[in-house]
């Protein structure tokens, strides 16, 4: 194991073989175990993406093991940085995409939250299907770069997100247009406007993107959602305002 171990922290694919040409069974180390760290994961870390992809090749399963933090090999290269190496695993497997790991994050939703457009338009390019996966908190990686006021990312979810993801509900009801109108996004609640969300559709408090707009007291949004409200919201909040002069 330690042996194994320094070779991967290298990336030496001679002395990977060196190894196995004195164990042909060292993979299976890992056969049935999960929460442990392989080597796949201690290349992507590093970088050494050849490595990674000669140990993926010789033993696919790997790939998608989560490590004790809860992260794929795939999930660590991201939080790293290692852009090539997460481009190269992904052209071998598209499904790796779609790995969910700590909390339920993929890493769609890790490249959303560190506002990575690259890897973003990647994974999207390689597997579409990934936009329907949420966290354990029901959030799409449209809620989370939401969250994260990454613009360039959203922009791009906004492009090829259908309208029942543009309208998905988090765990405590907000749609992404509830989340734009509390971070202040006029610009995006703009754009979800022209996407025809459901303005009206409500939070489990009960509140609307314009209620929270009153709540936050961003006026250019309140505004904006008046315009386009249902008629009996504005007249609501009309004889309210009236009644409290």
């Amino acid at each position: 194991m330690a042996e194994l171990k320094a070779v991967s922290e290298a990336g030496n694919i001679d002395a990977l073989y060196s190894l196995l040409g004195k164990c042909v069974h060292v993979f299976e180390q890992f056969d049935g175990k999960s929460l442990v760290e392989n080597p796949i994961h201690i290349a992507a870390r590093n970088g050494h993406t050849h490595f990674a992809l000669e140990v993926m090749r010789l033993k696919p399963s790997l790939a998608l093991i989560l490590n004790a933090q809860g992260l794929s090999p795939l999930h660590l290269a991201v939080q790293k940085g290692r852009n090539t190496t997460v481009l190269r695993l992904v052209e071998m497997n598209k499904d790796l995409v779609r790995v969910q790991g700590r909390e339920g994050m993929t890493p769609l939703h890790c490249a959303a939250e560190k506002g990575d457009r690259q890897l973003l338009v990647a994974f999207l390019s390689a597997n579409l299907e990934s936009l329907t996966d949420v966290t354990i908190r029901k959030q799409t990686a449209l809620h989370v770069a939401l969250e994260n006021n990454m613009v360039d990312c959203v922009d791009v979810l906004l492009s090829v997100s259908w309208k029942k993801l543009l309208n998905w509900q988090d765990e405590d009801g907000n749609t992404p247009l509830h989340i734009a109108t509390k971070y202040n996004q006029f610009q995006v609640v703009k754009k979800l406007i022209d996407r025809q969300v459901d303005i009206n559709a409500t939070n489990r408090e009960n509140s609307t993107a314009l209620d929270v707009s009153q709540q936050l007291g961003s006026q250019e949004i309140r505004d904006l959602l008046l315009a386009f409200c249902a008629p009996s919201i504005p007249r609501v909040y009309s004889s309210v305002n009236n009644y409290m002069r």
